[in-house]
């Protein structure tokens, strides 16, 4: 079945120059855990033609938000990075960036009163560790700070590119300091210091992927707050109800939270990580 789903997945246009490495490295780790959880949460009949159709391209959807693996706005985005170069101050191409990724598109009209919000609460931040950043990085215009050191950790070789062009490009205007490291997040808890930790919409795919993996994440980091989000809808367009994140709130105490039409955010302090 595994081989199969390979196939079908690389038979869409977009996805055809994504070798059957890459996606093989994902089978045990996290294509196997996104299938089932996709079949355990929609009760697949693989045997329904249509049923596994939607069930591919469900999964293909959600690779990409896992893994960053398949992307065809790359192309787009690495265009908008050479426009961008000459014209930094440009908030729109800024806006046009975010837009080429899953999560930062749908957060895009909501980043200054996000980061309002967090910093009325923690204060100006020195340091941000941004884990499983993405491209989200590219939304510190909207952060609306004098100066900052910014960490991003990223597993996907291509962001990783992306980001470290795109740091070169702002630090100078816009007083920035940053490290670009690459890192799974699951084999790795080895972090810099920091004032901050983001984590926006990782920590429940994590969690799939190793049940307690959280838990020892959080704990491992050296931070004054975590700001933490999910979804408001699963990977699968369901309402995200409480007892999906019931795992989650037996971690957190005393938290602070807000949400947006797409996802909800949780402040906590370190030292009320469980």
């Amino acid at each position: 079945m595994l081989n199969k789903i390979i196939t079908d997945i690389k038979r869409e246009k977009s996805y055809s120059n994504v070798s059957n490495k890459i996606i093989r490295k994902l089978d045990n780790k996290i294509l196997m855990p996104i299938i089932e959880s996709y079949l355990r949460e929609n009760k697949i009949d693989l045997n329904s033609r249509k049923q596994y159709e939607n069930a591919v391209k469900e999964i293909r959807k959600n690779l990409e938000q896992v893994y960053g693996a398949f992307n065809p706005e790359i192309k787009k985005r690495n265009l908008l990075l050479k426009q961008l170069k000459k014209d930094p101050l440009n908030k729109e191409i800024y806006k046009k960036i975010l837009n080429t990724h899953v999560s930062s598109k749908e957060r895009l009209e909501d980043y200054e009163e996000i980061y309002k919000k967090i910093f009325e609460i923690t204060g100006e931040p020195r340091t941000i560790l941004d884990l499983a950043s993405g491209i989200n990085p590219v939304s510190i215009p909207f952060m609306n700070l004098k100066e900052i050191n910014y960490i991003a950790v990223e597993l996907n070789k291509e962001d990783i590119r992306f980001l470290k062009e795109y740091f070169s490009i702002i630090e100078p205007v816009y007083n920035i300091h940053s490290e670009v490291l690459q890192k799974n997040l699951i084999e790795n808890n080895n972090f810099p210091e920091s004032d901050i930790c983001f984590i926006f919409k990782a920590l429940d795919n994590l969690e799939t992927l190793k049940i307690g993996i959280s838990r020892r994440l959080l704990k491992s980091i050296s931070t004054k707050y975590f700001v933490i989000s999910f979804p408001t809808k699963t990977l699968y367009r369901k309402n995200l109800n409480v007892k999906r994140l019931a795992w989650f709130n037996k971690l957190v105490k005393h938290p602070i939270k807000f949400k947006t039409k797409n996802e909800i955010f949780y402040i906590v302090k370190k030292e009320n990580i469980y």
